[in-house]
C-alpha cells in the first residue's frame, strides 16, 4: 500500500511542495554559511568566538535571507559554490589529497550543472586553482598533470550530471530548445516583455547601483570592495579575486541583469567583507 504511487500523490499538495522547497533552500543556505566560515578559518586564523560572530553576521545578508524563503535553484548554487571554494582552498594549501579533490570537485560540479546548466561556468574554479598552483610553484612542466586532473573532473562531472538529471538526455531536444531560449533572452537576442526593463542599462554600473546595495546591504558591499582591494595578494585571496571576476563580468555584460544571475558571487563578496573586519 505504501508503495502505491497513487496514494503517494495525495501528499503532493501545493502547500507541502512549497514547504519542502523552502526547507531545502534554508538547509542549503545554512550549510553554505558554515562552509564560508570554515573557509574564513583557513584564510584568517582567529578564535572560535570570532567565528560565531561571523556566522551571525552572514545570516543577516539580505540576499541569503531572501533565498532561504523561496524554493529557488540559486540557494543550491550558492551551496555548491561555497563547498567548491572551500575544497579548492583546502587543496591549494595541500590540506586535501589530489584524488579527493578531483572526485569531490567533479561531483559538486555535476550536481551544480544538473541544478542549472548555466553553472557550467563553475568549471573556472578548478581551472583557476590549477593555474595558481602552477604559477605559485613555478613548475610549468606540471601543466600536463593538471590538465589530466581537469579531464578527470570533467568525466566525473558528466557522469554525475547524467545520473542526477537524466531527463536532460532523455528529452534532449527539449533540453536544447530550453537552453537556446534562455540564452536568447539572457543575451537580448529575443527581447521578451519582462526583459524590457534592461534596455539601455550600463553593465557593471547597473549591478553596483541597482543590485549589490539591496542584495548585500551597504555595510557588506562597502566591506567587500575594501576587502577586494586591500586584503593580501597571496594565492588564496588571488584565487577568490579571479573567481569573482570570471563569474561576475560575463554575467554583468549580459542584456538581462537579474539579481539571481550573479547569485554565485555573493558568497565571495561576503567572505571579502567579513575577512577585512579581522584586520
Amino acid at each position: 500500500q505504501w508503495l502505491d504511487i497513487r496514494s503517494f500523490s495525495d501528499y503532493l499538495l501545493f502547500e507541502n511542495v512549497v514547504i519542502a522547497l523552502r526547507l531545502l533552500s534554508a538547509s542549503a543556505s545554512v550549510i553554505a554559511v558554515f562552509t564560508l566560515t570554515l573557509t574564513l578559518g583557513i584564510l584568517e586564523k582567529y578564535n572560535r568566538k570570532i567565528q560565531i560572530i561571523h556566522i551571525l553576521l552572514m545570516n543577516f545578508v539580505p540576499e541569503f535571507i531572501k533565498l532561504d524563503h523561496f524554493g529557488t535553484t540559486e540557494s543550491l548554487l550558492q551551496f555548491f559554490v561555497a563547498l567548491l571554494l572551500y575544497l579548492s582552498i583546502l587543496w591549494l594549501n595541500e590540506k586535501v589529497k589530489d584524488n579527493v579533490y578531483i572526485f569531490l570537485a567533479g561531483l559538486l560540479l555535476g550536481f551544480a550543472l544538473a541544478t542549472k546548466v548555466s553553472s557550467l561556468i563553475f568549471v573556472s574554479i578548478p581551472i583557476t586553482v590549477f593555474l595558481i598552483k602552477i604559477i605559485a610553484n613555478r613548475k610549468i612542466g606540471h601543466a600536463s598533470i593538471y590538465f589530466l586532473y581537469l579531464v578527470k573532473i570533467g568525466i566525473i562531472c558528466a557522469i554525475t550530471f547524467i545520473l542526477s538529471s537524466p531527463f536532460n538526455i532523455i528529452s534532449f531536444d527539449s533540453f536544447i530548445h530550453s537552453i537556446n531560449y534562455e540564452s536568447e533572452v539572457g543575451l537580448g537576442e529575443y527581447k521578451a516583455f519582462y526583459t524590457r526593463q534592461f534596455e539601455h542599462t550600463l553593465p557593471i554600473v547597473f549591478q553596483f547601483i541597482n543590485i549589490f546595495p539591496y542584495a548585500l546591504g551597504w555595510p557588506f558591499i562597502l566591506g567587500s570592495i575594501i576587502g577586494f582591494l586591500l586584503l593580501p595578494y597571496n594565492k588564496n585571496y588571488n584565487f577568490l579575486r579571479i573567481y569573482f571576476l570570471l563569474i561576475f563580468i560575463p554575467n554583468a555584460i549580459m542584456y538581462a541583469k537579474w539579481t539571481r544571475f550573479i547569485a554565485p558571487i555573493y558568497p565571495i563578496l561576503v567572505v571579502f567583507s567579513v575577512a577585512v573586519t579581522v584586520r
